[in-house]
C-alpha cells in the first residue's frame, strides 16, 4: 500500500493470515511474531526505528486503528450488497458471523495487544 500523503511512502500491511485463512467459521487465532510482517528482515527498511519506538506515533496508529475498525463495522451491510447475488453467499451468515467474530471487541482489543507486543 502507498501512503500519498506521505510522499509515496510504502506502507506494508499483513493480509494473507489476517482472517484465519478466510476460514471465519473457527475460531480466529492471533498472528505470531513468525506470521507477522513486523518479523521481516527488511523492516527497518521500511520503518525507522526512531518511528517504531515513537509513542505519539503507536498512539495516532491506534487512534486510526479503531477509527477504521468503526468504519468499516458501519459499512459492513454496505460492503455485503456488493457481492454479485450469482456468487450465491448467505449474507446474512457472513454478516453475522463477521460482527461476532472480527467486530467482538475482545478481538478487537487482543489484536492491537498482539500489534504492540510484535512492534
Amino acid at each position: 500500500m502507498y501512503d500519498l500523503s506521505a510522499g509515496n511512502r510504502f506502507i506494508p500491511i499483513d493480509h494473507q493470515d489476517i482472517f484465519n485463512s478466510s476460514n471465519l467459521e473457527y475460531k480466529l487465532s492471533q498472528l505470531t511474531s513468525n506470521d507477522s510482517i513486523l518479523n521481516y528482515q527488511t523492516l527497518p527498511q521500511l520503518f525507522k526505528k526512531n518511528e517504531i519506538q515513537n509513542q505519539q506515533l503507536v498512539a495516532e496508529i491506534e487512534d486510526k486503528y479503531y477509527f477504521y475498525i468503526n468504519k468499516c463495522q458501519q459499512n459492513l451491510d454496505k460492503i455485503f450488497k456488493k457481492i454479485p447475488e450469482d456468487w450465491n453467499i448467505d449474507t446474512n451468515y457472513y454478516v453475522k458471523l463477521i460482527d461476532n467474530q472480527i467486530f467482538n471487541q475482545k478481538w478487537i482489543k487482543d489484536c492491537w495487544q498482539t500489534f504492540i507486543t510484535l512492534l
